[in-house]
């Protein structure tokens, strides 16, 4: 549970952080239109801290095949998570998710630290 509430925290920082950036850089509150709904600040949940535990588990076998779902290609275990997401962002009609993004980000940066 400790591993979990770090890597949660981290996670938190990171996205804050890279918000932050992009909003400094673009000097427009498109990044908080994006998270904000009618109850508030939308917050992914346990999606980011799902996925990094995901890119550590592909990560550890990195050159491993394996099948992806029903597709038929296999695809490199190092690669899955990055295809998971491409995934998530077609389903939610392009619009990339900054946070399930760190949470990946996250994984790789605690794998090759």
């Amino acid at each position: 549970m400790l591993i979990f509430l770090i890597n949660s925290f981290f996670i938190q920082i990171i996205y804050t952080a890279i918000s932050c950036l992009l909003w400094l850089i673009m000097r427009s509150t498109l990044i908080l239109k994006l998270k904000i709904r009618n109850s508030g600040i939308r917050n992914d949940g346990l999606w980011p801290i799902l996925f990094c535990d995901l890119t550590l588990l592909c990560l550890s076998n990195p050159e491993k095949l394996q099948k992806f779902y029903s597709f038929r290609f296999p695809l490199k275990a190092k690669y899955y998570p990055l295809v998971l997401l491409a995934i998530f962002t077609i389903i939610n009609e392009f619009k990339i998710d900054l946070e399930i993004l760190c949470g990946i980000g996250y994984g790789f940066l605690y794998h090759y630290h």
